[in-house]
């Protein structure tokens, strides 16, 4: 994606890491995802590009993000996922790479779809959870003994604010997840989540829908776990996975 760079730098407005944060955004938001083929982001892009400003840190215009999920060994977060639980939560260590810093994160949906996160920053990935047990219990989570590291994900992630300062968009691509024996690609695929207060301030809707996509997302946790388990049970999920193996298909093929 490096021959999209000198794009970013000309056609966006850049923003810091300090004004996203202010917007208030990353505190509790409607999230809104969909699954787009990367062909798309160009075209995207260029819908955008006159309302959105984009981060920029240090000239870089994209950012690697490196994931690491926690669960249960039965996978309980998974399954709460899978079952569409209405108040449920994940855990996951994540190194911003360019930035150097790394952040534990808890992040909760509750049953009007509103997704709160919370953020401690700390060294490295820990392997005992236990040890931050004051930072997860002050946000509702008790049993972190049973938590272990599951799997990993990487992508890279390009995010734009609205001028308003009112809604968040990230277009996250290169996806792979991995676990301690096996490593898949989705170089076919683009992640777009629009973070939003609620519809009203999500101007992207409306150029997502002209570009022929409709709103339906698996969180890359889920997706990475299916991948990487295709014996798991994910029978909400089949239709988005079949169209993300569809495109893994065609991209193939190409």
């Amino acid at each position: 994606m490096n021959h999209i760079l000198p794009y970013l730098h000309s056609e966006f407005a850049a923003c810091n890491l300090e004004k996203i944060n202010q917007s208030a955004l990353l505190q509790s938001r409607m999230d809104y995802k969909f699954t787009c083929p990367t062909f798309i982001m160009e075209e995207l892009l260029d819908l955008l590009k006159n309302e959105y400003e984009i981060l920029a840190i240090n000239n870089h215009r994209f950012f690697t993000y490196q994931t690491t999920y926690f669960d249960t060994p039965n996978l309980f977060t998974y399954h709460e996922h899978q079952r569409q639980k209405a108040h449920r939560f994940k855990i996951r260590y994540r190194n911003y790479v360019e930035t150097a810093t790394s952040m534990l994160e808890v992040k909760w949906k509750n049953a009007k779809g509103k997704t709160s996160k919370s953020r401690l920053q700390v060294e490295e990935l820990p392997m005992d959870l236990g040890v931050h047990t004051n930072f997860f219990e002050s946000n509702g989570i008790f049993n972190t003994h049973t938590f272990q590291a599951r799997i990993n994900v990487s992508y890279q992630r390009i995010s734009l604010i609205h001028k308003t300062g009112t809604e968040k968009v990230t277009l996250d691509f290169n996806l792979e997840a991995s676990d301690p024996v096996q490593k898949i690609h989705f170089p076919e695929l683009m992640i777009v989540e629009v973070k939003a207060p609620g519809k009203m301030e999500a101007v992207s809707l409306p150029y997502l829908k002209k570009l022929g996509q409709r709103e339906g997302g698996l969180s890359k946790y889920c997706l990475g776990t299916i991948a990487l388990n295709p014996q798991i049970k994910h029978n909400l999920f089949k239709p988005l996975y079949s169209k993300i193996l569809k495109l893994k298909n065609l991209y193939a093929a190409s």
